[in-house]
């Protein structure tokens, strides 16, 4: 007799799941929300977004990167070998030695920030204040203010079904998409076949 309620219910559950509600269907952070972790990260007293190390990103900026190139601090000179661009012959070098020496720049880059979230079935839990993907979300949104707020070029990944990636860009424009892709519903959950 159990056994066969069991299966009533599964039946009904199939045809109609008690996780399509309305609710599936509203952003997981709506406006007011947004609004609010942009002022909590507009706070003077947040927390600066910390780089300590040697960066390798392709943006110029204030950090010194392990590339030489056509940087703005000098590095060291290298012998001229054909090819080599002769806007960076040092010349004083050759009057004194007689040989071409091409000058070696270190390249400055600004660090990007890259914001992983993952918003499959496996975070569709929590407890009775909010979802697990709701929390990644909205510390999700809060680093992208804060990188926003430091002009750092920001880029993500958002792990559902399918992972969408999102190269790093700096405006505010740029970003709206993968601030949409956060916000939006989950998808449905998938029922397996009877």
């Amino acid at each position: 007799m159990k056994w066969q309620r069991l299966q009533t219910w599964w039946q009904h559950t199939r045809r109609h799941p008690w996780w399509s509600s309305p609710a599936d269907t509203q952003p997981l952070l709506s406006e007011v929300d947004l609004q609010q972790l942009h002022q909590a990260a507009c706070a003077p007293s947040a927390v600066q977004l910390q780089v300590d190390r040697d960066l390798i990103h392709p943006l110029l900026g204030e950090r010194t990167s392990v590339f030489s190139g056509s940087g703005y601090e000098f590095a060291d000179n290298r012998p001229y070998a054909t090819g080599d661009d002769t806007r960076f012959i040092n010349w004083r070098l050759f009057a004194r030695t007689g040989q071409y020496y091409r000058k070696l720049f270190l390249e400055e880059r600004r660090p990007q920030v890259w914001l992983v979230v993952d918003r499959g079935e496996s975070m569709r839990f929590g407890t009775r204040v909010r979802l697990k993907v709701t929390q990644a979300v909205i510390l999700a949104v809060y680093y992208l203010y804060r990188a926003q707020l430091q002009q750092l070029a920001i880029g993500g990944v958002v792990l559902e079904p399918q992972a969408q990636w999102y190269k790093p860009v700096r405006s505010t424009v740029a970003v709206q998409p993968l601030l949409q892709q956060l916000i939006s519903p989950g998808p449905p959950f998938s029922v397996a076949p009877a």
